[in-house]
């Protein structure tokens, strides 16, 4: 079963998505299509099969809500596509890949858990506010200008790896649970 959202606006409002059908459960695909913004607001938590969005989406994700995509045993991957950016403030939650087609840009100050491995096409930019927190189970790869600005906190289990350009600052941490290399940047 698939779900498409179509206009921006709240997530819970049916008449975002084609047929008026919310995606809301595991069983459950979702894509986004292009140009539009998407708002989980607070209060509200859903948990969804795979996520894919269209060309420059951004995903909002409010203080005090939630989106899951799969559960333990079930993983889900998140795909974007051209300019996504997502802005969480509450809690994204992915048991499966993260795979980032073409420029990304995370805002973070709620929390970000990704089970699996994040596969960052080129010129993206991640910024994890003093609140925020960031945990990579898997490796952690980046293409070239991969900028990471850390004033909270990142975790990546397995390996982190990005490309040349790239670059990293901020107050916060960056702990690899495994090895670092960064092309003929300074990243690491």
């Amino acid at each position: 079963v698939a779900q498409t959202m179509t206009t921006t606006g709240n997530w819970d409002n049916s008449a975002n998505w084609s047929a008026g059908n919310i995606g809301d459960i595991i069983t459950e695909n979702v894509s986004l299509g292009n140009n539009i913004d998407p708002t989980i607001r607070t209060g509200f938590n859903y948990t969804i099969g795979n996520l894919t969005t269209g060309n420059d989406n951004n995903l909002i994700i409010q203080t005090g809500a939630s989106l899951t995509l799969g559960a333990s045993g079930t993983p889900k991957n998140f795909t974007t596509n051209n300019n996504t950016v997502l802005t969480i403030a509450g809690t994204l939650t992915i048991w499966g890949d993260l795979i980032v087609n073409n420029n990304i840009t995370w805002n973070v100050t709620g929390t970000v858990i990704i089970k699996g491995n994040v596969n960052l096409g080129n010129n993206a930019s991640i910024t994890v506010g003093g609140t925020g927190s960031v945990q990579v189970d898997g490796n952690f790869t980046g293409g070239n200008n991969t900028i990471l600005v850390v004033n909270g906190n990142v975790t990546v289990g397995g390996n982190l790896s990005v490309g040349n350009g790239s670059g990293a600052s901020g107050s916060g941490s960056v702990v690899v649970g495994g090895s670092c290399s960064d092309g003929s940047s300074t990243f690491c």
